[in-house]
């Protein structure tokens, strides 16, 4: 409870500052510049729409909050707000030669599928911290119960579900090409295919397992991020 009160303190802090920071007409820097100024600037400087960074601290705030995700369109909205969002805020960062409202769907669909990988991922660690990012219609579809997310052997209607996400997330994945082509210079490209190649080899590696989730956390080892480091230098 005290960890969450700390949690929730820090978020309405920097949900204030940014507030402030960002209603300044003219934002001077210097050494005593608190963070909130730093990142008004950054957003002023290269033109972000703060739209994003809000709908990013909506999505943190339903995290604090424990909100329920009731729908699977509930749920692409989350992920669009926590992960589709910092795409929208870091694109004009790493593109200053092109628009973000030519790609912005496709910069969304990225952050989705990276941010379902995560829930498909940590469905167990996060259904013992009692958060659950399954939307309650989907469980309820594929009669799933949320005490199930809790044990340590992943049910044949679990990996059903898991199964439709994982598919889901694989579509949202295919913009891939189309955002790293928008990004100008080559070393924004190369962090950016790296990313997205070792979340994408998360999301491989359920679907390998059988969707078998819950047995253990699923991640990339130092071999595998190496044979990734080595296809993408040979494609370049």
């Amino acid at each position: 409870m005290m960890q969450l009160t700390k949690e929730k303190n820090n978020y309405n802090f920097l949900f204030s500052s940014w507030v402030k920071a960002s209603s300044k007409n003219e934002i001077m820097l210097n050494e005593n510049s608190n963070l909130a100024d730093k990142v008004a600037f950054i957003f002023k400087t290269f033109e972000i729409d703060k739209l994003e960074m809000m709908q990013m601290f909506a999505g943190q705030d339903s995290d604090l909050k424990n909100k329920v995700i009731n729908t699977y369109d509930d749920l692409i909205h989350y992920c669009y707000q926590v992960a589709g969002t910092v795409g929208c805020m870091i694109f004009p960062i790493l593109s200053k030669n092109n628009n973000l409202s030519s790609i912005r769907n496709k910069v969304i669909d990225i952050g989705i599928a990276m941010q379902l990988t995560n829930i498909l991922r940590d469905i167990h660690e996060d259904a013992i911290r009692n958060r659950v990012f399954i939307p309650d219609q989907l469980l309820v579809l594929f009669k799933v119960n949320k005490e199930e997310l809790k044990g340590r052997k992943t049910k044949r209607n679990l990996k059903k579900l898991i199964a439709f996400l994982s598919k889901k997330a694989l579509f949202f994945y295919e913009s891939e090409l189309e955002v790293i082509q928008t990004v100008d210079s080559f070393s924004a490209k190369f962090s950016l295919k790296l990313a997205i190649a070792t979340y994408k080899k998360i999301l491989e590696k359920i679907i390998d397992s059988d969707f078998e989730v819950l047995e253990g956390r699923i991640y990339v080892t130092n071999l595998e991020k190496a044979k990734i480091l080595d296809n993408i230098i040979l494609k370049l």
